[in-house]
């Protein structure tokens, strides 16, 4: 399954057993469209942005020799974008708040990991083997969440949850709570609530507009309004 394969499977895009026919033309302004979404956000290199216009132009009934200059075409003209920020992005205070979080409040964090919250979750959990299995909860966004990114503002969907007990809950406390189903579903949701306030403090302390309900159900919301993330060596 190639890198297109994968990123088109979001809402409201095409899918494999959608009607084609030998002689559609190439739709420039969507192919263009689309590989803007998939390039802006900074988390796709060159080779696979090239890979996914072949299939693009190849959908549209195009010519596919013509991928690489159009990726190179869009490429060079976000790097020049990006060239003209001045300052810190929120690409950097997203940055900084996850190294906080990963380094002071024992998280795990991953940015576009996975193609849907499952991976997401998948990913975590491996970050977390690999980085000793101490972190207690976890949080970041998959790749269906940073197409969001390729324009702005926007709005940036964060998960969160827990893989231990909260560190702040006294043992006594956790003993009792992990004696009945009940008590271990209650404390799941109370950490879960527990981590998300550590996180959105943690972003509001990086100079992020963050909101969130209060549910542990429901996701954290960074307002997105200048991204800058560097894009791959090309």
């Amino acid at each position: 399954m190639g890198i297109f394969d994968r990123w088109r499977r979001g809402p409201g895009r095409p899918t494999d057993d959608a009607p084609t026919t030998e002689t559609a033309q190439p739709d420039d302004d969507g192919v263009d469209e689309e590989l803007r979404t998939i390039i802006g956000p900074g988390f796709t290199d060159f080779e696979s942005a090239v890979q996914a216009a072949e299939e693009l132009i190849e959908d549209a009934g195009g010519d596919v020799r013509a991928a690489r200059s159009r990726v190179r075409s869009i490429w060079d003209a976000r790097i020049a974008e990006l060239a003209t920020g001045v300052g810190p992005s929120d690409h950097d205070r997203l940055t900084g708040g996850f190294a906080v979080l990963e380094r002071d409040h024992g998280f795990v964090t991953a940015m576009a990991a996975g193609f849907d919250k499952g991976e997401l979750w998948d990913e975590l959990r491996e970050r977390r083997r690999s980085a000793g299995g101490e972190a207690w909860a976890g949080a970041g966004f998959h790749q269906q969440d940073a197409d969001r990114l390729a324009t702005t503002p926007a709005t940036l969907y964060l998960l969160f949850s827990v893989f231990a007990p909260n560190p702040a809950t006294p043992a006594h406390v956790v003993e009792a709570a992990m004696r009945s189903e009940h008590g271990r579903n209650a404390m799941a949701q109370a950490d879960a609530g527990a981590a998300a306030a550590v996180l959105v403090e943690v972003l509001r302390d990086a100079g992020l507009e963050v909101d969130w309900d209060g549910s542990p159900s429901s996701r954290v919301r960074v307002l997105v309004s200048d991204w800058r993330r560097p894009l791959p060596a090309a």
